[in-house]
């Protein structure tokens, strides 16, 4: 899904544990949570893997994660379906870490 990583980014910090922290449902998390469950119920069906067709490796980054989906060009149905989805949460770059 594009643009997962952002879209649950304010559903995913509210869910963080913090010591003595509020939990406090925000229009911000509203919009998101209606925004993923857009996304989670969209009729985006996956597809198997065919070497022989057209793909494409779509990526996705932001301070709340990384995404990355692998999809295929279904002629049939004239658009580009998902193979694979993969996820990161919170990317932290760290300069000792990458020197």
């Amino acid at each position: 899904m594009e643009e997962f990583a952002q879209a649950s980014t304010p559903l995913r910090e509210l869910l963080m544990i913090r010591v003595n922290a509020k939990f406090q449902w925000t229009p911000e998390c509203q919009r998101s949570f209606e925004r993923v469950r857009e996304m989670l119920t969209d009729d985006t069906v996956m597809a198997y893997f065919g070497p022989r067709r057209k793909t494409r490796l779509k990526t996705d980054a932001g301070p709340g994660g990384m995404t990355a989906t692998m999809k295929l060009y279904d002629p049939e149905a004239r658009r580009w379906r998902p193979v694979t989805f993969d996820q990161e949460h919170s990317l932290t770059l760290r300069a000792d870490t990458h020197s």
